[in-house]
């Protein structure tokens, strides 16, 4: 048997199905019923396939003429109660907004005056540690004078004794 052909309980196919969903859409197009039938018999498909198929289409074009097209109905406006509401809500978001916003300013605030503090001290110890060399340099400095003053003083006096 042809394997599209309806299952047993007379359920289509998936690929039936979808050739009879096409077969629908063209119906409610509105073609005439020579396109119907030159769409359904291009398809390969069994006499009850297509049987079946063109009952569909013809089914949902008469229900797509005997139902009338309906429009959506609109949704009423709102009125002040809600326009109230709706302003209300929007001015709480913005104050929260700007509570957030302000506090993370002050935390900014806080954290930059954390910074130049700690920077100060960093440039004070910086500077302490400069004048400390400075003043070991000067030292070690003077020492060595003082070590070849000493070492000249010790050679004159050895010369002195020795003559």
């Amino acid at each position: 048997m042809h394997e599209r052909a309806l299952i047993d309980d007379g359920i289509l196919d998936e690929n039936s199905e979808l050739e009879l969903r096409d077969a629908q859409r063209i119906a409610a197009r509105g073609p005439s019923d020579g396109a119907i039938y030159a769409a359904v018999s291009q398809r390969d498909l069994t006499p009850e396939e297509r049987d079946g198929i063109e009952r569909a289409v013809l089914a949902a074009s008469q229900q797509a003429t005997e139902t009338p097209l309906e429009q959506p109905k609109a949704p009423p406006p709102f009125g002040q109660r809600e326009h109230d509401l709706l302003l209300g809500s929007i001015d709480h978001v913005a104050h929260d907004w700007v509570d957030q916003l302000q506090q993370v300013r002050r935390n900014s605030e806080s954290v930059e005056q954390l910074v130049l503090a700690r920077a100060a001290k960093v440039k004070a110890d910086i500077t302490q540690l400069y004048l400390l060399g400075s003043a070991a340099m000067a030292e070690a400095t003077r020492g060595e004078q003082v070590n070849l003053k000493l070492a000249e003083e010790l050679q004159k006096m050895t010369e002195e004794r020795a003559s």
